[in-house]
Formats: C-alpha cells, structure tokens, sequence
C-alpha cells in the first residue's frame, strides 16, 4: 500500500458484484446497505498497469431494524404482558431488558426505604427478562405496586443485535379485581369484530356435541380431533330425533388469554391454512348440568382454531396500550 499510484477496490456481492469502494485509504464505511441481510466483501488492488486477485470473501450479516417499543396488553400484581413488533427486516429473536425503577407504595418502614434505596442504586443496571423467538410474553416475579422499564432489541441469526427500542414503563398494581363471569358485560366490553391476536383476553362460546353412540365429544376443536361437519352440529328437531346422530347437551363459554399462535395446512378439508391459538382459561361456565364433566378450569391450556372462536359473538379486554394494538391483518402484512 506504499506505492501511491495503487488504489483498492472494495466489492460487495449481493448477488451480483458491485463496488462499494475505490481510493486509497485503508478503511471504508458501506451505507446503504439492507438490515438483515448477509452480504460478502472482497478486496483487489489496482496499479496502473495490472491488478492483483479478488481476496478471500469476508461476510457480513447486517443486523435487524429496532423493534417497536413493547405494548403493555396487561398488568397482574407480580406481572406485565408485553408485545412488540419486528422492523420490516424480521428478526431471528429477541432478548428483552427490565430496569426497576422505583416501589410506589405511600408508607414505607425505615428497613423497607434502606433496602428499596439499594435498589434504587441499581436502577441503572438492565437484566434480560426474556430471550427468544416470541414478539410476546409475560414477565413474572415483579414486585406488586412498582414501576418497571422495558425495552427490547432484535437479534439475527449470527447474534447481531439491533439498537435498543425505545422505552416502555409498566406500574404493577397491588391487586385487580379479578375476571369473573357475572362481571364478563364490564370486564370485556370490545366486540372482537373477528379480529383477535396473541395477547388478548377473550370471550367466546363454543358448542359441546356427544356422539350418543359413543358418548365421545365431537369436534373438539383441536389439532388432530375429530372435525365435525357443519351438519353434525344441526340443532334442529330432525337432528334431535336422530338417536345415532350427534347430540348437543349445552354450551361452553370460555375466558381465556391469547398465548401463541400457529399455522398449519389440514389434511381434513381443502383449507390452505389454519390458524391455531394456544390460550390459558380464566374461568369457564357451562349452560346445562349435562355439559359439566366438560367444563375447563382454571389455569387449563387449550387449543383452538381462530375460526372456532370467531364462529359466535366474540368479546375482548382492552389492552392498556390499545392504541399500539396491531390486528391480525396488520401483523401478517406489515412485518
């Protein structure tokens, strides 16, 4: 590199060559380059009168874009739900940060304000709460009645991380009236409007329909379960009188959180592709003393398909964040 009239050229192939870099420096800065996205550099020297070979391939993996700010969908005493969105570029996974800030409760002993001061001390230091493919989760093991900041980056597949998001900060309450059935018309006031996404808490009614050979239950909307056609669930007089045929012996109505979701393509219909949720029960109450061996409790997991539970009216709880609320049709064509 002594030689002044030598000059470098620096290539990027993505697929095609092109040179990022030509002059006489020993160093280049590359803009313009996409988030996520692998790219390889080589390395030529030119003279006036020849040029050496390409160097060896050096590759890069660019990092993904900053994630959103996490959506605060819910706060229980010891813990908050958190959803975030992925820039454009997707992410292989992500890793989410909690920085304690401070307790709010009003009397505090002379033991409780030297101990809440050392953790004060600490607030500048973040700790990983989560790390993992998920853009939702919960966060226990948080102290009732005290402020909390989150943040999240995004990280590809070589562990490149992204600039952090910008903040978001949750206040864990003391306690909150619990969900309960006679307060379901208050407790989930937004028509779902067949739109439902992880992180929501929803309400919904689903018939429960026995074989009355077998007393087997039918179409139990699962991955796997029998499926049922839409003239096995007929509840009319014809069907009634059908002493083989499905008997239907109340209905199931279920609150429940939103924990994941899932596709997958049936090999019972010519639906392309399902949409299956993964939901905890908060409480579940029956129609008929018949139905009772089926009711769910509480802290069950259950599966369902999205278009099971959108198949009747279809209630929800309003996130804290609601304005930063994506529907499932913004999450399947923004990201």
């Amino acid at each position: 590199m002594g030689n002044q009239s030598c000059s470098t050229i620096i290539s990027v192939h993505s697929p095609a060559p092109v040179t990022a870099y030509r002059g006489r420096g020993c160093r280049a800065d590359v803009r313009g380059l996409k988030a996520n996205t692998i790219y390889k550099f080589t390395l030529q020297l030119m003279s006036p009168r020849s040029h050496s070979r390409l160097s060896p391939a050096v590759e890069v993996w660019t990092s993904p874009m900053t994630p959103t700010a996490p959506a605060i969908a819910r706060t229980e005493s010891k813990a908050v739900v958190l959803k975030w969105y992925p820039g454009t570029s997707g992410a292989d996974k992500y890793v989410l940060e909690c920085q304690f800030v401070d307790t709010l409760d009003d009397h505090k002993s002379t033991a409780h304000v030297s101990r809440q001061r050392s953790l004060v001390a600490c607030a500048s230091e973040w700790k990983v709460c989560y790390e993992g493919r998920e853009n939702s989760v919960r966060i226990g093991e948080l102290q009732p009645r005290a402020a909390y900041r989150f943040r999240v980056r995004a990280l590809n597949g070589a562990g490149h991380a992204s600039l952090p998001s910008a903040l978001t900060q949750a206040t864990t309450p003391m306690r909150l009236p619990p969900l309960i059935p006679r307060r379901a018309v208050e407790q989930f006031p937004l028509d779902a409007a067949g739109d439902i996404v992880v992180g929501d808490t929803v309400l919904f009614t689903e018939r429960i329909i026995l074989d009355r050979g077998t007393g087997a239950l039918i179409g139990e909307p699962a991955r796997g379960a029998v499926k049922s056609r839409c003239s096995d669930v007929a509840t009319d007089d014809r069907l009634s009188r059908n002493a083989r045929g499905p008997k239907h012996i109340g209905d199931r109505t279920i609150a429940a959180h939103i924990l994941a979701e899932s596709f997958y393509a049936p090999s019972y219909t010519k639906q392309r592709e399902v949409r299956e949720l993964r939901m905890q029960v908060v409480w579940c109450t029956i129609s008929a003393n018949e139905a009772a061996p089926y009711a769910k409790q509480a802290g069950d997991v259950i599966q369902r398909s999205a278009a099971h539970i959108l198949q009747f009216e279809t209630f929800r709880c309003p996130w804290l964040d609601e304005h930063r609320r994506l529907s499932h049709h913004q999450e399947r064509t923004t990201f």
